[in-house]
Order: structure tokens, then sequence, then C-alpha cells
């Protein structure tokens, strides 16, 4: 059963001053370090928080900056904020990124792993950094992380521990475009099992609940940075299906040009006639922090999260299915075809 939308209740609640989560009793197991593979055998590290709904508790993915790590503070702040209101929460590091530096030698097979710096046909490494990364493609493959990431959480879905048909991404920067870029793409794939919801037209995306995009950028990389064409992965039907909530901070100006653009331009959100009744822009006051560093504890941005995941869920949520992940394989995303 889809969610229904909630009206311009929220509009209002998020553009006041003040903005509180009602607090919300649970056990909260402890975090679980965990390990899993992309389709193109990259080793990926990362930390579960699993919801105290088991089948109920709805999954947020947390998509850390590139150059960065999921180990950084605010990441485990907020992932053990959620989970205390009844989410599950995935953080993980990206390939070459923390613990994500171990490679299986058939990861050298796809032509785009081999123009990592220092790759030598007949001699393949082990591990890798983002500091080989040479090319705009090289930072795009991060996608296959994403994807890698939800195929995790379809696991624990199957083992109860969590419900896969309802995911938020919240992204930080450039983790932000790849999570654009990754949700976009599951709303171009028909849904591989399609005996499991009986209806043959579904899409994968429909399990992606809401998203969530702390100073999210134009461009892709590190020491050298790539625009991407973030414009055309919000189109429809992400648009109309992905509620999406822009944070920035107030004085940020590039950050804050490129949310405003995103939300006013390019989804015309709101506007009084709009449709887009959850998909919202809002500045965090009196900072020029940007991404990760808009979760510091000094700033509202953590509640500001909470309010809008737990409103956009409150509605009900998307029925469990059993995913049958152990018998499938990760699904590799064909970035290529989305940004030439």
């Amino acid at each position: 059963m889809r969610r229904s939308s909630l009206g311009p209740r929220l509009t209002s609640l998020l553009a006041g001053l003040v903005l509180c989560a009602i607090p919300l009793a649970s056990r909260g197991a402890e975090a679980e370090r965990v390990k899993f593979y992309s389709y193109d055998q990259v080793e990926l590290h990362g930390t579960f928080y699993s919801g105290d709904r088991g089948k109920k508790s709805p999954c947020v993915l947390l998509l850390h900056a590139l150059g960065a790590s999921s180990e950084q503070e605010g990441w485990a702040d907020l992932a053990k904020r959620l989970q205390k209101e009844h989410f599950a929460v995935l953080a993980f590091d990206f390939r070459g990124h923390g613990e994500s530096i171990n490679v299986q030698p058939l990861f050298w097979n796809d032509p785009v792993n081999r123009t990592l710096k220092g790759f030598q046909l007949g001699r393949p490494r082990e591990q890798i950094s983002y500091r080989d990364f040479r090319s705009r493609d090289n930072f795009l493959m991060l996608v296959q992380d994403i994807a890698a990431a939800k195929h995790y959480l379809d696991q624990r879905n199957d083992s109860g521990d969590c419900n896969s048909s309802n995911v938020c991404v919240i992204g930080a920067e450039s983790g932000a475009t790849l999570g654009a870029l990754w949700i976009y793409s599951e709303w171009q794939r028909r849904r591989l099992m399609p005996f499991l919801s009986g209806n043959q037209s579904h899409m994968e995306g429909e399990d992606v609940s809401c998203a969530i995009y702390l100073s999210i950028s134009q461009q892709i990389g590190v020491a050298t940075h790539w625009n991407v064409p973030v414009d055309s992965w919000l189109r429809s039907p992400v648009k109309d299906k992905v509620p999406m909530l822009f944070l920035y901070g107030e004085q940020d100006a590039r950050a804050a040009k490129f949310a405003r653009h995103l939300a006013g331009d390019v989804l015309h959100a709101g506007r009084e006639n709009s449709k887009l009744k959850l998909t919202l822009e809002k500045a965090v006051k009196d900072t020029k922090l940007a991404g990760r560093d808009l979760l510091k504890p000094s700033l509202p941005t953590e509640e500001y999260i909470v309010t809008y995941v737990t409103k956009v869920f409150e509605a009900g949520l998307n029925t469990w299915v059993k995913r049958d992940a152990d018998r499938s394989n990760v699904f590799p995303v064909p970035f290529q075809r989305w940004v030439r």
C-alpha cells in the first residue's frame, strides 16, 4: 500500500523556527559492524543499527561525502537518534574510503576500474584508495556501493530486522549527489522478481520513501571536480514519487543557490499550486557549515531530519515482503547512460 499525501501541514511545520520531534521510547539494539560486497567485488564495511520493530522498521541509508568516511563525527549520533525513533539504519564507507579498501581479483575485470592510478595488467592490487581515482567515472562507480547497501538491507529485511520496502536516503554533499543518481537509476529498473508484488509494472524505485540532501553538490570528485547532471536525475518519475528535503547552511552561498535551484527551478516545490507538498528546501540558520558538519549538536539539523522522516512515514509503510536477497545478485548500475 502506497503512502498518501500529507498535505501542507509539514510545509508550515518546517518553515517555522521551532521544529521538534516527539521522543519515542525504544530499547535500541547495539550497533553492529557489518560487511558486504558490491557487484564488482569491493568489500564494503559499515555499521548497521537494527530497528526495534523488526518487519515494521523502515530503513535509512547514510551516505558520507567523497574523501570522508562514515566514521566521522555526527553520523553515529544521527544513526542512534533515528534508531530510537524505530528506524533501522545502515552507514557504510564508499569504496576507497575508510575501511572499504579491499577488492577481489574480479574487481579489475571492469574497464572503469582498470583506469585507477597504478593498475598493472597481470599484477592486480588487493586494496584501493579514492586517491587513485583519476576520472569522473571512477567516482561515479561509487553508486554501485549504494546498490550493494540496498541489497544488504534486503537481506536484513528477509531476516526480519527491517522493512526494506521503505528506505530514506540521507546524503552529504557529493554523497547526496550519488544518492540522487542511485534513486533515479532505481526508477529506471523494473522489479526483478515481480511475483513478490504480483505486478510486473512495479519499479525498484518504489522502495525509496524519501531523500534528505545535506548541501547537495553539482559536482563529483575530491582533488578534481566534474559537473554532473543532477537536474536530470530529479525529473519524473522521481520528483513525483520521492519527497525530498534540501538542507544547507544559510551562509553557504554555493549550497544555498544550488538547493534553491533544484527545489524551486527544477522541482517547482514550495509554490502555492505545487503538488510536491513534502518536497522542501530549508536553511539551517546562522551557519556557513556544509554537509556532515551540519550535524553538529549545536545546530537543529538532526531535529529537522527526524521531524521530516517521521512525517513522511506517519501515514503508514509499504507492506513488508520477502525479497529472497540471498538468491539474487547485486544489480550493476549502468550510470554511464545518464551522465553523457
